[in-house]
């Protein structure tokens, strides 16, 4: 399989320990960093995008997607690798299961869907949205379905609409404990977003992160499809 790893970033400090890892335990694997900004130093050995600004999540990490042929890896900038083979493992996995259109390992740190926390198993399939906190996406199932839908602006949601529209169009999601990564930033494995948002603002993009999807979709289903 042929994998590229996307990762957007504004803070050097939090993109510094995701490099880092990803130079130590997955160091031939092609990486594209989308940049918020001047702040972080071009890496060595990466495909560096400037994002566009305000930074949208969902739009960004489209340009890496569109920069790219084969499988994609969305990881986030606080998201660190704690063993080698986790690319690899990955791999394995959706390629033995032609079903699974998108895959997470297990993660520790903070992430909203309890099968990709409590997994234990090489293998377990989920009707929960996968959170994109590091989640392996078939090639396939982006020319079916598409790119992540940039009218998702706010905090979040755009995951959830994504997930729904690769079951919608018959695709599994899955989760294995064949991989770990560790996600977080700082003591509390806060989320990096959080670096630049009070809670109340936070509070406030997900709830228009909800509107947004409720809108699109005409219900408000969004942990079991």
């Amino acid at each position: 399989m042929d994998t590229t790893i996307i990762v957007p970033s504004r803070y050097k400090d939090i993109f510094s320990a995701c490099k880092d890892s990803l130079d130590e335990f997955s160091p031939i694997t092609k990486k594209i960093l989308i940049r918020d900004g001047e702040e972080i130093v071009s890496p060595e050995g990466w495909t560096v995008l400037e994002g566009i600004r305000p930074f949208i999540f969902s739009r960004n990490t489209n340009l890496g997607i569109s920069a790219c042929s084969g499988d994609i890896l969305i990881m986030n900038d606080d998201v660190r690798l704690i063993q080698s083979g986790t690319i690899e493992a990955l791999e394995h996995v959706m390629g033995c299961n032609p079903e699974i259109g998108i895959l997470s390992p297990k993660i520790i740190g903070g992430v909203g869907n309890a099968d990709q926390s409590g997994v234990c198993e090489p293998l377990r399939y989920t009707k929960m949205r996968l959170c994109f906190v590091c989640v392996l996406i078939r090639r396939a199932v982006i020319n079916q379905i598409g790119l992540l839908d940039e009218i998702f602006s706010s905090y979040g949601w755009d995951d959830v609409d994504y997930c729904r529209r690769a079951i919608t169009a018959g695709w599994t999601m899955a989760c294995t404990a064949d991989t770990t990564v560790h996600h977080g930033y700082g003591r509390e494995f806060s989320s990096s977003y959080l670096r630049q948002s009070n809670s109340r603002d936070y509070s406030r993009q997900c709830t228009v992160g909800q509107q947004i999807y409720s809108q699109k979709w005409g219900d408000t289903k969004h942990r079991d499809f």
